[in-house]
């Protein structure tokens, strides 16, 4: 009953919702999307596509230090939100970016930048759950993980929808980038400082 009555809790199901939505497509349909958007061969199709992997690997260790360095000097509302926030920012911003670029290797590579970009929040996101759940963090945490599930799992199945419906492959990614803009929207009202056992909020 704590838990489905914080607002925190439901901000970051609903960030991750859309974390988890706009990485799913670097999972399924990005080699796809690369070959017959881009027009990749199978020489450099493997490269590309594992581009977005290496990006998030050094966001999601950069990404934890950061929001602890943040936290350390700003607070632990700044030092989670400014991380939050920035990473979906920035995601949303090398998605749409990348989806324009006419050039093939830029566009490939921006979005590899915002795939990076979209992990980044990782440790904020984490660290939250334990800011606010303190020893019921696991319990919070399985919320927040199960919620970005469910945007993975639909992730691959509203891009075929819209792939098939619109016929335009950037544009059904750009809805990933207007998502992205939602989960930066979350983190300005995520306040970790609020724990769920002393005020319910």
């Amino acid at each position: 009953k704590l838990i489905l009555s914080s607002r925190n809790v439901w901000l970051l199901c609903l960030m991750y919702f859309v974390q988890t939505y706009g990485f799913y497509f670097y999972l399924t349909w990005m080699p796809t999307y690369l070959e017959r958007v881009r027009g990749f061969s199978s020489t450099t199709l493997s490269l590309f596509a594992g581009a977005p992997m290496v990006a998030c690997m050094i966001a999601d260790v950069t990404g934890g230090v950061a929001t602890d360095m943040l936290t350390r000097r700003l607070g632990l509302r700044l030092g989670r939100a400014l991380t939050g926030g920035s990473s979906f920012l920035f995601a949303a911003i090398f998605t749409v970016v990348g989806t324009m670029a006419e050039d093939a290797t830029t566009a490939a590579l921006l979005l590899a930048v915002a795939a990076g970009w979209s992990v980044f929040c990782l440790g904020a996101a984490w660290g939250s759950c334990l800011d606010i759940a303190g020893a019921h963090a696991g319990v919070v945490g399985a919320c927040m993980n199960t919620a970005g599930q469910v945007g993975g799992f639909l992730s691959p199945i509203i891009l075929t929808l819209l792939v098939n419906q619109f016929g335009d492959w950037n544009f059904a990614i750009r809805i990933s980038g207007v998502l992205f803009l939602v989960g930066a929207v979350c983190w300005l009202f995520i306040d970790p400082r609020k724990q769920i056992a002393h005020n319910h909020s």
